[in-house]
C-alpha cells in the first residue's frame, strides 16, 4: 500500500496498488490521521528503526503556493504506532548482511544500502538470489546488496528470469550508468551492440508487460538513432495502443 499526505485535506491517504495492464493502479482506501488543526502540513512520513511511522509537519497557513515564509520555526514531529513500538537493536547494523536480509523493519536494509557497504560473502547472497523458495522481496534485497556491495555483479544474467520483478529490477539496475538524454558522444561509449541486442531480444520474446514497460522506459537512456528501432518492436502488439502506459512512455522516448 501506499502511503501519502493530503496536503490541503491534512490527513493521510492510503492508496491499494493492484496491477493492471503494463502496471498498476490505486484504490483508495479509508483515510487515516486525519488532523482538525488547520495548520497541519504533512510533509514527509517514513519508517523508523523501533517500525513506527515518523511524520514531519510544516505547520503553517501556507500551502502549495505560499511564498512569504511567515513560519519557519513551527515545525512538529509525530510518531504514530500500532501497539507499543519494538525497542530499536541499531547494533544489527554492524551484524553481517545475511544475518538481518529477512529483517520484517526494511529500515535496516535501507540504512545498509544508504551507507553503501560492502558484501563480505557475495557467493551467499547470490545462493540467496537464486533460491526460489525464499520471498521475492527478500530475493530483492539481496540482488539490491549485490549491486551496491558486491563485486562483479551482472545483473544482465537476470534479464531472461523467469519472475518479472527480479527481470524488472535487472533492467533497472543495468541501465544505472547510462544517462537520459545525454549528448550522443557520452552514450555512445556505454551502449555496446550486444547490450543493445539483448534488449531487442527481450521486446521481441518476453510476455510480461511490465519487462516491456521497463524496455519502454530504457528509451530515454540510448542513443538517438538507436530508440525507433526498439519502440516499434515494444510497440508491435497492437494491445499496448490501449494502455494507460505504453503510449506515453514510447512518446517520451522519442520526442
Amino acid at each position: 500500500k501506499l502511503l501519502t499526505w493530503n496536503l490541503h485535506g491534512r490527513r493521510l491517504n492510503v492508496e491499494r496498488l493492484e496491477r493492471h495492464g503494463s502496471g498498476y493502479v490505486g484504490k483508495h482506501e479509508p483515510d487515516q490521521f486525519v488532523c482538525d488543526d488547520t495548520w497541519f502540513r504533512g510533509m514527509e512520513i517514513s519508517t523508523g528503526p523501533d517500525g513506527a511511522l515518523y511524520a514531519l509537519d510544516w505547520n503553517d497557513t501556507g500551502e502549495c503556493h505560499d511564498h512569504t515564509g511567515v513560519y519557519r520555526t513551527s515545525g512538529r514531529i509525530y510518531r504514530f504506532s500500532h501497539g507499543k513500538p519494538a525497542k530499536p537493536n541499531l547494533s544489527q547494523l554492524g551484524a553481517p548482511l545475511n544475518e538481518w536480509l529477512e529483517h520484517p523493519n526494511n529500515w535496516y536494509f535501507r540504512q545498509w544500502l544508504a551507507h553503501d557497504r560492502k558484501v563480505e560473502n557475495p557467493q551467499a547472497l547470490q545462493a540467496y538470489l537464486d533460491d526460489e523458495t525464499k520471498p521475492i522481496h527478500f530475493r530483492l534485497r539481496a540482488m539490491w546488496a549485490l549491486h551496491v556491495g558486491g563485486q562483479n555483479f551482472q545483473p544482465e544474467r537476470y534479464f531472461t528470469h523467469q519472475n518479472e520483478q527480479i527481470q524488472v529490477q535487472a533492467l533497472q539496475l543495468a541501465l544505472e550508468p547510462y544517462p537520459i538524454d545525454a549528448i550522443p558522444s557520452r552514450v555512445r561509449n556505454h551502449t555496446a551492440t550486444p547490450f543493445l541486442d539483448t534488449l531487442h531480444a527481450l521486446a521481441e520474446n518476453e510476455d510480461s508487460q511490465l519487462v516491456q514497460l521497463w524496455l519502454a522506459s530504457a528509451l530515454q537512456r540510448l542513443p538517438v538513432e538507436n530508440r525507433l528501432a526498439l519502440a516499434k518492436k515494444i510497440a508491435r502488439v497492437p494491445e499496448r495502443g490501449s494502455d494507460h502506459n505504453f503510449p506515453y512512455m514510447i512518446w517520451f522516448g522519442l520526442i
